[in-house]
């Protein structure tokens, strides 16, 4: 959306797009806007799966919005229809997968005993807003996942604590030891994974 608002002046999609929207706005019609917040759990096998990025050709498809013109001019394809084969033959990965972020984090008598971390200054911006949910896996390989929030209050500098709540204190306690290191990967701004080595 930023791009639509503020388009650069080479950016002929964004400038028309931009236009359009001024348009439909000056005349007092509605201009809906969809928006789709990944977690960033998604995954297949060893890769994550960009929710938002794996849809948006189909959903251009499905949808054929007028002011999307890429395509236009090609034979409509019916997505609905019979699937091609699937061949052995190795197809080159265009997408690059973001790296995910792994912290260490303290089991002292706070964290052990209350359910939260704190999360420090150099990976502040990584996390959500103030009060955002966020999930928590629990584990590696467990598909448990629980719901917290974004505390930025509690740190006079603002920076995050994670408030995982009674199951996630209870998950610890079963997982470590006191002043044990807990491995925590930030997989996306309202998604964390956390787990032993």
């Amino acid at each position: 959306m930023y791009g639509y608002q503020n388009p650069g002046p080479s950016q002929r999609t964004n400038i028309r797009v931009n236009a359009a929207i001024k348009n439909l706005l000056s005349n007092d019609l509605p201009v809906d806007i969809f928006i789709l917040t990944d977690n960033g759990l998604l995954s297949y096998g060893n890769f994550r799966i960009n929710l938002a990025a794996g849809l948006e050709d189909t959903l251009i498809l499905k949808l054929n919005p007028d002011w999307n013109l890429t395509g236009k001019s090609l034979i409509p394809i019916d997505i609905n229809s019979e699937k091609p084969e699937l061949t052995n033959d190795p197809q080159p990965i265009t997408t690059l997968i973001p790296v995910t972020t792994t912290l260490e984090i303290l089991l002292g008598q706070a964290y052990y005993n209350q359910g939260f971390f704190n999360v420090v200054r150099e990976y502040s911006q990584m996390l959500g807003v103030d009060n955002a949910t966020i999930e928590i896996q629990l584990g590696k390989d467990n598909n448990t996942i629980i719901q917290g929030y974004i505390n930025r209050t509690a740190n006079k500098n603002g920076t995050p604590r994670i408030m995982g709540g009674k199951e996630f204190r209870n998950w610890i306690r079963t997982q470590f030891k006191f002043n044990e290191m807990m491995k925590v990967d930030i997989i996306s701004p309202i998604a964390i994974r956390v787990y032993r080595n």
